[in-house]
């Protein structure tokens, strides 16, 4: 298990964040290392922007999945790498549904129209880790 991971499993504990939490957001940071094929602290806005367009474009997901995607990246480099803000353009799924409000994201508030709903129902399990690069 790379430090960056472990890191971010501590910042997810101390906010008692439940263990479907912990694997929904590591998934979405292992996919988005997965894209470009680096670690997800050398990435920079380009590769997010790719990233985002990816998973509305190519794979097509549901709103509700983009939305669980965008959270963990935006915990992510918001709480464990204590970037000031996050700009996921796309990833709040605007660009697939028009009649949604932009977002905004910063360390201490979201701003835009829209609900935050809790996840449920049936979600697989797998292991999960990031690539072999230290992080």
């Amino acid at each position: 298990m790379t430090p960056l991971r472990q890191r971010m499993i501590a910042a997810m504990q101390m906010r008692g964040f439940s263990p479907r939490t912990h694997e929904s957001y590591l998934d979405a940071v292992r996919d988005l290392a997965k894209f470009p094929r680096r670690s997800p602290d050398t990435l920079e806005h380009a590769d997010l922007t790719r990233y985002s367009e990816h998973l509305v474009v190519q794979r097509s997901l549901a709103p509700a999945s983009v939305r669980l995607i965008y959270n963990g990246i935006r915990f992510f480099y918001l709480r464990v790498l204590a970037w000031p803000t996050v700009d996921l353009e796309g990833l709040d799924h605007n660009s697939a549904h028009p009649g949604h409000a932009a977002t905004s994201v910063s360390a201490g508030r979201v701003t835009g129209r829209g609900r935050r709903r809790r996840a449920g129902g049936g979600r697989s399990t797998c292991a999960s880790t990031w690539s072999n690069s230290a992080g």
